[in-house]
């Protein structure tokens, strides 16, 4: 059950990055956030973009693909 958690942590984790870049998105397309939280979505299962670690604290980011 331990991996389980693990998973539904790291998936929580991503989805709060991507609601984050969505708010970014939203205002500078015109868009609904729900919108732009779904085409982050979108983009990132089509590999337009990785998930990265940045910065000395290993913060999670996003780079372009």
């Amino acid at each position: 059950m331990k991996d389980a958690d693990d998973w539904n942590t790291i998936l929580e984790t991503v989805d709060a990055l991507f609601c984050s870049l969505a708010e970014g998105i939203a205002r500078r397309a015109g868009m609904t956030e729900e919108a732009a939280h779904e085409e982050t979505w979108t983009l990132f299962e089509r590999g337009y973009f990785r998930l990265v670690n940045e910065g000395d604290d290993a913060s999670l980011g996003v780079e372009p693909c």
